[in-house]
């Protein structure tokens, strides 16, 4: 029976993402590029990656992310929360 309740309230908490307006998937694709970036910054700055392949994991993901048909209409806000981040942590970035 919890199964069924779990699979339930899955279920449901998914129907709310599809019907996001285009404004909410903007901030989404947003934060989940600016949120990339500051993780990558924080793992270089506590020398658990380095600053190099933080950077070039980066601009990959972005990358990766251009090359999504679907996700066009969200470049912008991509590239706008990876600069975010890049422009918080210079000492990783630049």
């Amino acid at each position: 029976m919890k199964t069924l309740v779990l699979l339930g309230v899955l279920l449901i908490s998914t129907a709310p993402v599809k019907a996001q307006s285009n404004e909410a998937q903007f901030y989404y694709w947003n934060g989940v590029a600016y949120t990339a970036g500051n993780l990558l910054c924080s793992l270089a700055k506590s020398g658990k990656i380095e600053k190099r392949y933080a950077r070039n994991l980066l601009s990959e993901i972005v990358q990766g992310y251009s090359e999504d048909s679907s996700l066009a209409p969200y470049m912008s806000a991509i590239n706008q929360g990876s600069k975010s981040a890049k422009d918080e942590c210079p000492e990783v970035y630049q």
